[in-house]
């Protein structure tokens, strides 16, 4: 699961650091600090703006204990429990992004809910802001298969039933299918295969499309 954070600097005067804790020393930051979902574990961190500064915040430290982040020097990723990204100062309407890739540590449908904060000084008034909370619904191991739509052929024609399985949810997937009702046929079809339909087009193209197997994975 990827999201992305978009701050800007509404206001019409500069954003100045407040006092936090990074790698042990006491400095003036603007922070844009999001603490990581419920039910996720951080993967990766991608930030291509200008000016700012990526952190990490480790589980058990103190709230404004901050560590730079480093791709080849990073704790387990079950102890970093929330990113940053900080700034010497932040000007008046400036704007900036940071796009965080989590993993989704559950398998059953469940609602993440994200709310970032961000810290800084106007004039000597210590500052704290928050985003919009930004709900997403999980919806894992839920799909739709279509029922095909009945045909007449006469007899040894080939007959194709076209059903269409979809992912409603929004995490990937694995998918296997077995016939289960090929004998309520009566006796009049014979040699009844899966195909999938590589390029959607309803026509079985042995070249291109792949006969189904018990052991086979749609993804």
């Amino acid at each position: 699961l990827k999201y992305t954070l978009l701050y800007t600097n509404t206001g019409n005067a500069v954003a100045s650091g407040t006092l936090v804790n990074i790698e042990g020393v006491n400095t003036p930051k603007v922070v844009f600090d999001d603490p990581l979902p419920k039910g996720v574990q951080l993967k990766k961190v991608n930030y291509s703006g200008v000016g700012g500064e990526v952190w990490y915040h480790q589980v058990g430290d103190a709230s404004k204990v901050y560590h730079r982040y480093n791709v080849n020097n990073l704790p387990a990723l079950t102890q970093i429990d929330r990113i940053a990204i900080a700034y010497d100062w932040f000007d008046a309407q400036q704007k900036d992004s940071i796009e965080i890739e989590v993993t989704v540590n559950t398998i059953e449908p469940t609602i993440l809910s994200n709310q970032f904060i961000s810290l800084y000084k106007f004039g000597l008034e210590e500052k704290e802001a928050f985003s919009n909370t930004v709900s997403t619904q999980l919806l894992s191991h839920q799909f739709t298969l279509s029922n095909a739509l009945p045909v007449s052929k006469k007899p040894n024609d080939r007959v194709i039933w076209q059903h269409i399985l979809t992912n409603t949810g929004n995490l990937d997937e694995q998918y296997k299918l077995t016939l289960v009702d090929g004998n309520a046929d009566r006796g009049v079809l014979n040699n009844i295969i899966l195909i999938e339909d590589k390029n959607a087009n309803g026509i079985y193209e042995p070249n291109i499309d792949q006969i189904i197997l018990p052991t086979t994975k749609i993804n």
